[in-house]
């Protein structure tokens, strides 16, 4: 992170601590540095904010067709364009101030960013319960359907402009059974060390593989291709959301969707992750995001 400001960004670091988040495996700071040298009161160095992501790249430039990575998007060099496509939709994000893949200087891809107010969706599930849930879950399902909204006629990565050959729902079934193949091939490992034997209609993975494969063939033959690709975070959505009194909306909002008089509203400040997001089948993050806010 001092790399990145004193090498990068051309500014003197002052502290940093850890903000926590950080998907595919990246960590994100809270930095204070002085940054932008003479433009400060008479010329001095002024002092900011700003959040540096660091990690190492994941994801390759270009995609297989039936790489899984294709369905549980996440690469690095994504980030530019679904910022810039977010803006362009007039979508609230953060600002991107500076992005870079590994250098010699800074061995990480590394991402400068300006900071969001609020908490992430997932943390005010969990801090609410009852009509304040449920007007939170109607919050986020719009919100969620304003970035589903940007649609294309195929899947993939934000700049890619050639369609795949195989359709989305082939590579999604590999990917799955490719999945179910390492989780099943880790539990007989487990089990072999402990000295254990799986026999089917036991209560391990293993032991039900056959009704497993049943169920996802099963899906594979009543499977209906989707007619459009929506732009989406893998897991549903990323983002933060202040909580306030008044109308619930995002920032720039010139519209309404609540009512003040009906208590605490929540504005959206700001997608992130968005390494994460890619034009996909809407049924995929869809049932992410049920999954991950089920109680």
């Amino acid at each position: 992170v001092e790399a990145v400001v004193a090498q990068k960004l051309g500014g003197r670091f002052i502290s940093a601590e850890p903000a926590g988040g950080g998907f595919s495996g990246a960590w994100v700071y809270r930095v204070r540095a002085e940054l932008d040298r003479g433009s400060g009161e008479g010329g001095r160095p002024r002092e900011r904010e700003l959040m540096v992501k660091v990690g190492r790249v994941f994801g390759a430039p270009v995609t297989d067709d039936l790489d899984a990575a294709r369905i549980y998007a996440a690469r690095s060099h994504n980030l530019q364009p679904v910022h810039a496509l977010l803006r362009a939709k007039g979508l609230p994000t953060y600002d991107l101030l500076a992005f870079e893949l590994p250098s010699p200087e800074v061995p990480y891809v590394w991402a400068a960013m300006s900071p969001l107010e609020g908490i992430s969706l997932g943390e005010w599930h969990d801090r609410t319960s009852g009509q304040e849930r449920a007007a939170l879950d109607r919050f986020t399902g719009d919100a969620l359907g304003r970035v589903h909204a940007i649609t294309r006629p195929f899947d993939g990565w934000v700049d890619q402009t050639t369609p795949y050959r195989v359709d989305w729902g082939t590579a999604f079934f590999r990917a799955l059974e490719s999945s179910l193949d390492d989780a099943l091939r880790h539990e007989r490992a487990h089990a072999e060390r402990r000295g254990q034997t799986v026999r089917a209609g036991d209560d391990s993975l293993a032991g039900h593989e056959g009704l497993l494969r049943g169920f996802i063939d099963g899906h594979r033959r009543r499977w209906v291709p989707a007619r459009e690709y929506v732009l989406s975070h893998v897991d549903g959505i990323q983002a933060l959301a202040t909580r306030e009194t008044g109308d619930t909306g995002e920032i720039g909002d010139t519209g309404s969707t609540g009512d003040a008089s009906r208590g605490p509203r929540w504005v959206l400040t700001g997608h992130v992750d968005l390494e994460d997001m890619a034009f996909m089948d809407a049924r995929m993050p869809l049932a992410s995001q049920e999954s991950a806010f089920e109680d």
